[in-house]
């Protein structure tokens, strides 16, 4: 019961890839062979909606999650 919400967050992450055909390997296939801009699009999201949730933790100094 103490990690059900990682548990949760790991199915809905599941979920998240597959809709968004991150799994999929003629994706996978096509950003290596720079035919589509779909995964790198992805990619740089995520690399700029990180970078941007850890200033914010910066900026809110949080403590730890225990």
């Amino acid at each position: 019961m103490k990690y059900i919400k990682f548990l949760l967050t790991g199915v809905l992450l599941g979920i998240v890839f597959s809709k968004s055909e991150i799994i999929s390997w003629y994706r996978i296939y096509e950003m290596f062979r720079f035919e589509s801009f779909h995964m790198y699009g992805i990619i740089g999201s995520a690399v700029i909606l990180g970078s941007l949730g850890i200033q914010f933790i910066k900026w809110k100094e949080f403590k730890s999650i225990e």
